[in-house]
This record gives C-alpha cells, structure tokens and sequence, in this order.
C-alpha cells in the first residue's frame, strides 16, 4: 500500500463525539485516498471500528504539560510518512502538528474544533501565539457557530480563516431498528406505560450527570425511567449517587455501549445535561431516532434544537428544571410525537452524514486527489 495522504491526528479512540466523527471521516475517506490515525495520547474501543487494511493507526504518546518528545516523535512521523494533508481534531493536536511540522516541511492542517472550555479572558500572547501557528494554506473549521465566535473572540483565529461544518449522521443506522423497539424495551426492563429517558454521554465532569440523577428525585414515584449510557472518569461517583439516593428503580446505569441506535429507537425521550458542549453528535443521533429532546442550553446546543419546535431547552445544573421539562412531556404524548417528527426533519436536512462528508471532502480535495495514491 501506498504511503497515506491524508494523516488524521487526535488524542484517542475513546469513545466521544469527536472521536466518532474522526473515525467516521477515516472510513469514508479511506474509500478514496489512503488514510493514516495518529493518537498521541492512547488507543481506545473504536478502534475495532476501523479497517485496518486500508486505515493503519499508531500511538504517538505525550506526557502531562508540554512534551517535546511528542513533537518530535511526530516530526518524525511526518518525514515517514509525507502526508498530503493533515486533518487535526481538537487545539492540543493542532498545536502539536503545528510545531512538529515546523521542524520538518509545510504540511497543511485542517484543524477541526469540537468545542471546549476557553479562556475566561482573552490574552494578546495567546492571540498571537495562534497566528503564528497557522499558516497561509491551513484550514481551521467549527463545528457550529457557537464553536467559531468562541474561536474568534477567545483564540484569536481570523474570522475570515474559520469554516462551519456541523456534525453528521447517517440516519440508515436507525432506519432497520425500530423493529428491535419492544425487544429492546424488555431487555431495558420497561414496563408498557414506562417513559424511558436515554441519557447517551462520556461520564465527565462536562456532561453533569449528577444534575440528571437528582432531577430524578422529583420524578420517583412516576412513570418516567431514566438510562445512562456512556463510561467515563465520573461513572463510580454517579452510580454511588444513585443509591445514595435509594433511585434504583428509576436510574439504570449501562456503561459503554455499541448499540446506541437500539437503544434510542427504545427509549421515548432524549436528554442531555452538558455544562458546555460544541454540536453534540448524540443530540443528532436522538433526533434521527425520532426523539424529542431535553437538554440544556449550552454551546452550540441550540444550534440543533429549536425550543418548543424539536425539543426543550433549560439551563444547565437546573434538576428542577430538567425534571419539569421530562414531566411535561412524559405527560404528553402528542407533544413528544410532534417534536420527535420535526427532530427527524431538521436532522435529515442540516446534520446528515452525506452533507458533512462533502464538505470536508470539498476541503481536502484543494491539497490531494483521488489519484494522487
């Protein structure tokens, strides 16, 4: 096999949104042109997700704070491999790949911004120091308006130099499952008049879990059942939380999960209770599913649900709040079955895989070819 044209650069294959995107993005392109993952922080579960054949992968390694030695452990790798273009996801990668590349030769870089916390106050050395970075033929993209602004006014990117790509997904993954719907409700251990609240997020501080486990509270005594799927750091202390709070019988807790299509087609409503998000790959897959979704107001979240019209907004760390809002639609069926059908739509329309695809592929095709292999 050819040496790859395109190097895809990220901190693991952990299972995240913008982990699930990178992967997404290698198996498509890897139809077309050879593609190469580098991980400088470790491997992870999604890479079974991969063909290896076409797709080879390989850990970087970097040590807490500034690692020198993962600069030129990835300068090297560039000399090795000569890609055509670099697509880097996340500020750590982008910065890393900046300065490797420097060592070495110009290889442009597409860096794509998920969303993060930034800086609570802007720094004119930080400014500067990102446009020193960048250079004239590199790419930087957001994942949604909300990701650009913080980009522009935080980071000090140029405007002018920042794309929007939102997130995508193929909504054929969901189209074979409602068939599985009841099967997957008994092995949930739902009973018929249930109202099951898929909660699909990495355990993290972000994703507040805790404030999803105590709007519960209010809710105990009801038909309303709450489904947490995801791993993560912040897991033990959730689940500790859980029976501490003696909400067992409302609160499953079932780890990481492949099946998260099944999953959604079963549930009946999709929450969400992030601190800060960028475009949450998980909103978009509940929506494609159907759902009505609650979630809070953070990031770029509303960007994908319009309140009122696809799902409910409330703000964030408000379990009062969340608990109204999964009431009001636990109670209300021709509600949840309005915005479940208007989520669909503005899923299809705005956040499909197909659409996303091409526009990163309209982006690398400015630095390689098809036969350029």
């Amino acid at each position: 096999m050819s040496e790859p044209c395109i190097l895809e650069v990220l901190h693991s294959l952990d299972y995240g949104g913008a982990e699930v995107l990178a992967v997404r993005l290698a198996q498509r392109f890897s139809i077309k042109y050879p593609v190469a993952i580098a991980l400088i922080d470790g491997r992870g579960p999604l890479e079974k997700h991969l063909d290896t054949q076409r797709i080879r992968t390989c850990v970087i390694g970097r040590k807490p704070g500034l690692d020198w030695g993962c600069v030129f452990r990835l300068r090297r790798m560039l000399m090795e491999r000569m890609p055509a273009v670099i697509i880097a996801h996340q500020y750590t990668p982008f910065f890393y790949c900046s300065v490797a590349r420097s060592l070495v030769k110009h290889f442009p870089i597409i860096y794509v911004e998920h969303g993060r916390f930034y800086p609570d106050h802007k720094k004119l050395r930080r400014f500067l120091f990102n446009r020193f970075l960048l250079r004239k033929n590199d790419v930087i993209v957001a994942v949604g308006h909300a990701v650009k602004r913080a980009l522009v006014e935080k980071e000090g990117f140029p405007a002018r130099r920042v794309s929007v790509i939102y997130n995508g997904v193929d909504s054929r993954r969901f189209d074979s499952c409602f068939a599985k719907r009841n099967d997957y409700r008994r092995l949930l251990g739902a009973m018929p008049d249930d109202v099951i609240v898929a909660h699909v997020a990495r355990f993290d501080p972000l994703k507040d879990h805790l404030t999803a486990v105590k709007a519960m509270q209010d809710l105990r005594n009801s038909a309303i059942k709450l489904v947490l799927v995801g791993d993560g750091p912040t897991r033990t202390e959730v689940e500790a939380t859980v029976r501490d709070m003696k909400l067992g019988d409302s609160v499953q807790v079932l780890g990481y999960r492949e099946d998260i299509p099944e999953i959604l087609m079963a549930s009946d409503i999709f929450l969400l209770t992030s601190l800060n998000e960028g475009i949450p790959v998980t909103i978009i897959e509940a929506m494609m599913a159907g759902l009505p979704v609650v979630a809070t107001e953070v990031g770029g979240v509303s960007e994908i649900v319009v309140n009122g019209e696809t799902g409910l907004l409330v703000p964030p760390g408000n379990p009062d709040a969340i608990a109204k809002a999964l009431r009001q639609l636990a109670t209300d069926v021709d509600l949840r079955i309005r915005l479940g059908r208007a989520g669909r739509q503005r899923a299809e329309i705005l956040f499909s895989e197909d659409r996303m695809f091409a526009e990163y592929d309209a982006i690398v095709s400015r630095f390689i070819t098809p036969n350029a292999q």
